[in-house]
């Protein structure tokens, strides 16, 4: 699957002409939910489904996204609270974000 034109700023740092949507599908949610544009983030949710950012996210268990991401996830996909709270919890998160990260 090519990815749109309009998901190119996103992926200044790589080949953008060498992403395949299916092949690549990890990094380009990840990107996306880290850095993208709510445009961009509605192309993600119309193209992979929720379903497929919530197994990203469960799987990584929120790293890479801030807490106030993780949290709009948790709301936006009904993330499990205790799950959530947890890998916020984490003390390499809190010394990422500093003390008042979640």
């Amino acid at each position: 699957m090519a990815l749109p034109e309009s998901l190119r700023p996103f992926f200044w740092d790589c080949c953008f002409e060498d992403l395949d949507g299916e092949r690549d599908r990890d990094f380009v949610i990840s990107r996306i939910l880290v850095s993208g544009s709510w445009a961009a983030i509605r192309w993600v949710r119309q193209n992979y489904g929720d379903a497929a950012i919530h197994d990203w996210i469960m799987r990584r268990r929120g790293r890479g996204l801030s807490s106030r991401q993780l949290r709009l996830w948790e709301l936006l996909l009904g993330l499990p609270e205790a799950d959530v709270a947890e890998w916020l919890s984490t003390p390499e998160r809190k010394l990422w974000e500093g003390a008042g990260g979640a």
